[in-house]
């Protein structure tokens, strides 16, 4: 009984423009042939823009390098010396870079030691550390100890 009013009628439905169309049939069947959906027309357009973006991306990263470049060798051309030295000169330069690297070599040691002296407290929480793996609440003595030296000698 109410079985015909519950179904959907699955007839195709066809407008008839009122103007007068003359489509070639190579553009018919064009249109026929074309099996993209909603989901393909889709992903071709995200591919195209993805396509343009690393395309504008690699120009501008291109333009970016070639102006660095440019800035590059125009500072380096810029800082040339016009003078030249004389070999005193040039000995008081080495003499100064010797010294600098000397006060570097003492910091340097200075640090090392700074951490490894007063009873080695740096190695006995190094290897509380390592002994006891997983498990770093074991070492929380050596830990404050560790951290009373480093705030005494900063």
């Amino acid at each position: 009984m109410g079985a015909a009013s519950s179904k959907q009628q699955s007839d195709t439905l066809v407008l008839k423009p009122n103007v007068d169309l003359n489509l070639s049939e190579t553009v018919l069947t064009q249109l026929d042939r074309n099996i993209d959906t909603d989901s393909i027309r889709h992903k071709k357009a995200e591919k195209y823009i993805e396509d343009k973006v690393s395309e504008r991306l690699v120009e501008l990263e291109n333009e970016t390098l070639k102006k660095f470049e440019d800035e590059l060798e125009a500072s380096l051309l810029t800082e040339q010396p016009n003078d030249t030295f004389t070999s005193s000169e040039l000995a008081e330069k080495v003499k100064q870079l010797e010294q600098r690297l000397n006060r570097f070599k003492e910091l340097e040691d200075k640090r090392k030691n700074k951490y490894d002296s007063e009873d080695g407290i740096r190695s006995q929480l190094k290897e509380c550390l390592l002994k006891n793996k997983g498990k770093p609440l074991n070492c929380y003595e050596e830990m404050k100890q560790f951290n009373k030296l480093v705030q005494n000698q900063s």
